[in-house]
């Protein structure tokens, strides 16, 4: 399909070059480069960081005379998720080869592995068996088999308190909510890692089983304690490190 071009051309111009063709791409400055890793990513991106990172550029004006630019640090910045446990460094940002570190508090895949104060419900031979297998996260390995046993044998010592009792009135509900209350330690204590890469941290961790199907769910509020105000703590500790070394570089909490 033929489109008419119209143009216009002042007086004094003598001469109308036309090109046509494609635009040569533009070649990235500097690789792109995009990390995710440990909370201490961004750190350790700045701790030893290219040359070019704090290099001035050297720009020459028309007349010859030379000045200063700017260096990548001056657009470059960092972004912090408080909620989502995350800081990210943008280098050259808004540029075309702009890179990304990004650091992530993670939790601890043995601590994951309990899908503790998340909800999750188990059988009794569920969760005797996660504790088989997992036993050296606990206090001792005694203790945990311990809690297996007690698991293994649980329904088998309600329904013979069931069967024992003599309760004219068929008050089932009551006697099946003592027997959870009375068959299954209260609490019990995990030596395990919550955040990746961290040191161990001992905590309480209770099994709740209902009495009306016999499910059960792992929560902790020492555990949960320990996420919301360890994790601001970990965090700060980083964005001290990276203030102290380049105090200049925009900090942004999102």
């Amino acid at each position: 399909m033929k489109e008419d071009i119209k143009i216009n051309v002042d007086q004094g111009v003598k001469e109308l070059v036309l090109r046509q063709g494609k635009a040569e791409e533009l070649v990235p400055f500097r690789e792109k480069v995009s990390v995710v890793g440990n909370l201490d990513t961004p750190y350790n991106y700045l701790k030893n960081p290219p040359a070019w990172f704090t290099a001035v550029d050297v720009k020459v004006k028309e007349e010859g005379e030379k000045h200063e630019g700017d260096s990548a640090l001056n657009y470059s910045e960092v972004y912090v998720d408080r909620d989502n446990m995350s800081i990210e460094l943008v280098v050259d940002a808004g540029a075309v080869w702009e890179s990304k570190y990004k650091g992530v508090l993670k939790e601890d895949e043995g601590f994951k592995l309990f899908a503790i104060n998340t909800g999750k419900s188990y059988t009794t031979f569920e969760l005797a068996e996660l504790f088989k297998m997992n036993r050296s996260h606990f206090e001792t390995k005694d203790i945990a088999m311990k809690l297996v046993s007690e698991l293994v044998n649980f329904q088998a010592k309600v329904n013979n308190q069931l069967q024992d009792s003599d309760d004219s009135r068929g008050n089932k509900t009551f006697l099946m909510q003592q027997a959870v209350e009375s068959n299954i330690p209260k609490a019990f204590n995990l030596n395990i890692p919550i955040f990746k890469g961290f040191d161990k941290h001992l905590i309480e961790v209770e099994v709740s089983i209902s009495a009306r199907d016999f499910s059960c769910t792992l929560i902790s509020p020492e555990a949960n304690d320990i996420i919301n105000e360890t994790k601001n703590v970990l965090i700060d500790q980083q964005l001290e490190l990276i203030r102290d070394k380049f105090s200049s570089l925009k900090i942004f909490e999102i």
